[in-house]
């Protein structure tokens, strides 16, 4: 077969040209460090460069949840463990208010420390993370959760929601706790009551019913579960004119109190409970009083105080003392199981969140071990390749220079 001169030049320019694009990209490579220059160096390597960059994005958006879900359970297992401390406080004070032969002055200077420990109290239930966040808001996590409202009693205005952050591919976990579940469902010592006023009364400034006080558990105890409605009427009601007031039963509607004439600051006694209620209600203004078995921390605190204030110096007040102050130290100790029922979910989330960040780490190790040997050179290894490379450039370059020479005319 016989093979022409243009044949041959051909070859030889296409096997230096060969050699030489090998040179350019080994020199791309050393400068830039990379063996990937383009996709097209390597397009099975490129994709999976492709598919470990985003695992390790997906890995790095992994460990800012977990940072920002353990910041937020630090935050709310120290702001736990300030509560339980202001609660053994309070167990100190209750302690001492059972103490049959304080003074007057004993009592007062008792209940001046406990006011102060619930508005520390109060405000520890109301802290707000970094974010804002009310914490123990639930889902309304834009306003207080825990508020006084202004006729009288608390509420808890969040709700029972729970936020959760994606921590791992099949892994959640909460990031926060609802006020509802460790500070107001706390089992009661005995059957209790909560009060309130009708969001919809029209006194200005409105009038305000107190926490109210047990005077006759068994009494209590009979009537649960019912509730009460206390409702003023017109003052026409009754002669001579005045303020009055009508006492129901909430479910039945059963008339308790009829017409009962009223002054401010009166207290209102029925069914083992009594209530005070400040101020000029309107006509047609309601204040409820509704028996649980369970009584929120707040209510705990704020009828301690209440009743150091106020108790009588008598055998039947020190007698009223002395069971309240038996039954607020079983409320606070139950409240302090409930702070540490949830402190121990905590330690749990914690404990997910470091083995968690511990397998990741690892795995962010391997998949960038291997992003490495898919895209970094060996520089060792390229600068030899090179040195191999430009030889074979220069020898091709050489022959062609030798082949490009034989001629006949050459030998004349």
């Amino acid at each position: 077969m016989r093979i022409s001169n243009i044949d041959i030049f051909k070859a030889g320019l296409d096997q230096i040209l060969k050699n030489n694009e090998r040179v350019v990209n080994t020199q791309q490579q050393v400068a830039s460090g990379r063996r990937i220059v383009s996709p097209g160096d390597d397009p099975v390597a490129t994709t999976k460069v492709l598919a470990v960059n985003q695992e390790l994005a997906i890995l790095d958006q992994y460990k800012r949840n977990l940072g920002g879900a353990e910041n937020n359970l630090k935050l709310e297992e120290a702001v736990l463990t300030g509560v339980v401390n202001i609660m053994q406080r309070l167990r100190e004070l209750t302690i001492q208010a059972g103490d049959g032969i304080l003074t007057e002055q004993d009592k007062q200077a008792i209940a001046d420390e406990v006011e102060v420990r619930l508005q520390e109290l109060q405000d520890s239930l109301n802290r707000k993370d970094a974010a804002g966040v009310y914490i123990f808001a639930g889902f309304q996590a834009d306003q207080p959760p825990f508020i006084e409202k202004a006729g009288g009693g608390f509420e808890f205005t969040g709700d029972e929601g729970q936020r959760f952050l994606q921590i791992a591919a099949s892994t959640t976990v909460a990031i926060n706790d609802s006020g509802k579940g460790i500070f107001v469902d706390i089992p009661s010592a005995q059957k209790t009551f909560l009060t309130s006023a009708s969001d919809s009364n029209t006194a200005n400034p409105p009038a305000r019913i107190s926490v109210g006080q047990i005077v006759d558990q068994t009494e209590l105890d009979a009537f649960y579960p019912e509730d009460i409605i206390i409702t003023f009427n017109s003052e026409t009601a009754v002669v001579p004119n005045g303020p009055n007031y009508t006492v129901k039963t909430a479910s039945g509607g059963i008339t308790l109190v009829s017409n009962q004439p009223f002054a401010s600051g009166d207290s209102i006694t029925i069914k083992g409970m009594t209530v005070d209620i400040d101020g000029v209600p309107n006509q047609g203004d309601s204040f409820f009083l509704k028996t649980s078995d369970k009584q929120d921390v707040l209510t705990t605190t704020k009828r301690l105080q209440d009743a150091l204030n106020n108790s009588a110096n008598d055998e039947q007040g020190r007698q009223l003392l002395a069971q309240l102050v038996s039954d607020t130290l079983i409320n606070i100790d139950n409240t302090i199981e409930s702070i540490t029922d949830t402190q121990a979910k905590i330690g749990g989330r914690l404990n997910t969140i470091e083995s968690t960040r511990n397998l990741q780490e690892d795995v962010e190790i391997v998949s960038e071990e291997l992003l490495a040997e898919l895209l970094y050179v060996d520089e060792a290894e390229a600068i030899s390749r090179l040195s191999f490379e430009n030889y074979l450039l220069q020898a091709a370059q050489q022959s062609y220079v030798a082949i490009t020479n034989l001629s006949l005319f050459n030998q004349l």
